[in-house]
């Protein structure tokens, strides 16, 4: 069984997709914790909200590039 190019090709942007924005919602889970620890333990809070800005904007760079490098229709 062969499958049409265009239907994996889709379906791997799609994936692509996905994965970037599990990326950017990991990040924004790892600010959250890390705003709410800061109280506790600054260095431990200021430590994962950094992560989580870097987890953020590193899903969104990789989103834009998989948007511009996708095929138009």
């Amino acid at each position: 069984m062969e499958f049409d190019v265009s239907f994996q090709e889709g379906m791997r942007m799609r994936s692509l997709i996905m994965l970037n924005a599990m990326l950017i919602a990991i990040g924004v889970a790892f600010i959250a914790v890390g705003v709410l620890t800061i109280r506790a333990d600054a260095v431990v809070g200021y430590l994962g909200a950094a992560g989580g800005v870097l987890l953020v904007s590193g899903g969104v760079v990789a989103l834009v590039k998989t948007r511009k490098s996708s095929p138009k229709p």
